[in-house]
């Protein structure tokens, strides 16, 4: 055996350098769309509002996306209506504007102030609650809290 022996061929290195990069791509992937993302409030969340003013939020499904700070995404009422909403996060703390063609008048119909995120032991987040408030009706802020949907 001579010193050149210890060294690995370019073969070898080359079956490795592909197993670390199927590694990489594996992991890089394995967030699927409805997977909860650590750390962010991307996912589906579903929960109950006091029914008031515009339409029926006994129930009602947040689908949101969260890029950084900044939060979009639709909100489905228990009468169906479905709505844009946008917002934004910083340090576990944040606002989400409802708007729609139902209040053309009024900068958003529901406002919720995000005041607590809260977290499994993987860093994904379960729940987040805070102050739910209707601009447009005049209407006092009452609280509210979302659990992650079933499946998102």
């Amino acid at each position: 055996m001579n010193r050149f022996d210890r060294w690995p061929t370019r073969t070898t290195l080359a079956l490795r350098g592909a197993a670390f990069m199927f590694m990489l791509s594996v992991l890089a992937c394995s967030n699927s769309p409805t997977e909860p993302v650590t750390g962010t409030l991307t996912g589906k969340w579903v929960g109950t509002l006091p029914t008031f003013c515009v339409t029926d939020w006994s129930v009602v499904t947040l689908e949101l996306n969260q890029s950084g700070n900044v939060l979009t995404g639709d909100v489905i009422t228990g009468s169906g209506f479905r709505f844009s909403a946008r917002g934004s996060m910083t340090d576990g703390m944040g606002d989400l504007n409802v708007t729609g063609p139902e209040a053309p008048d009024c900068d958003s119909i529901l406002h919720l102030t995000i005041e607590h995120v809260e977290y499994d032991g993987g860093g994904h987040a379960t729940a987040f609650s805070g102050q739910a408030r209707w601009p447009c009706c005049g209407s006092l802020a009452v609280p509210y809290r979302f659990p992650r949907g079933t499946g998102a």
